[in-house]
């Protein structure tokens, strides 16, 4: 239902991506001529068609060849055509051409899919989208990273049970009630906040996707257990 809705969005008011956002797409691609990174700030088409793009072009050994200033992109059968380009090249003076092919081993469909948000993909497609994305040359983390926090899901639900216990197994009649629940309500929060920032350092690939997904469930765990055993030995 969200893909769905996302979809009716992009049709009504003009897509640009989700994972692009304000900064525009982003693509890196490999090819038989190297790596290039491409760059647009308008999206149509679920991605075939591109506006105000921009390509840096690298040879197989990393080194810099070119840069093109395109006012749009078509994706074709193993090319970008670009239209209305700008050819930089370092020790030659800048060329203007009407089109300029740029290949690519990308389909129409494995662009489409990097606009797809993780939040929408079947949990049992994550493992398989995400290794095709990555053979095309994008970044496939934001599915991995998914795939790892729908299976702790389980023990983070078990997590936010500790913690809640950790503050509601008491006597009411012990007073301090406004404590009990100020601090339960903080646990919470702060549960939330540390799960959302190593989701985020999760995504960014400063931590691997395990990590990421599995250890906010299970530092909430083990906080819930320690402050319940306290509790209990006094």
């Amino acid at each position: 239902m969200k893909q769905k809705a996302d979809a009716i969005e992009a049709k009504l008011f003009g897509s640009t991506s989700q994972a692009g956002g304000a900064a525009g797409l982003w693509i890196r691609q490999k090819s038989v001529d190297g790596q290039a990174i491409v760059h647009a700030e308008g999206v149509a088409d679920r991605g075939v068609t591109l506006s105000k793009v921009t390509v840096f072009d690298f040879d197989d050994d990393g080194s810099f060849v070119e840069r093109i200033d395109a006012a749009g992109a078509a994706l074709g059968d193993g090319f970008w055509r670009l239209s209305d380009a700008e050819i930089v090249t370092p020790g030659f003076a800048t060329q203007s051409v009407t089109t300029y092919l740029l290949a690519t081993t990308l389909t129409p469909s494995e662009v489409s899919q990097s606009f797809v948000a993780p939040e929408t993909v079947p949990f049992w497609s994550l493992p398989s989208l995400a290794a095709q994305i990555e053979r095309a040359g994008l970044d496939g983390t934001g599915y991995r990273l998914r795939y790892q926090e729908l299976l702790a899901r389980p023990l983070m639900l078990a997590a936010m049970v500790l913690v809640a216990a950790c503050f509601s197994l008491r006597f009411f009649r012990m007073g301090g009630v406004g404590i009990m629940v100020s601090g339960g309500v903080t646990a919470g929060f702060v549960l939330y906040v540390a799960t959302k920032l190593v989701g985020d350092l999760g995504g960014a690939g400063f931590i691997s996707t395990p990590v990421a997904g599995w250890s906010p469930a299970v530092v909430g765990c083990l906080f819930g257990v320690l402050v319940l055993l306290h509790q209990e030995d006094g």
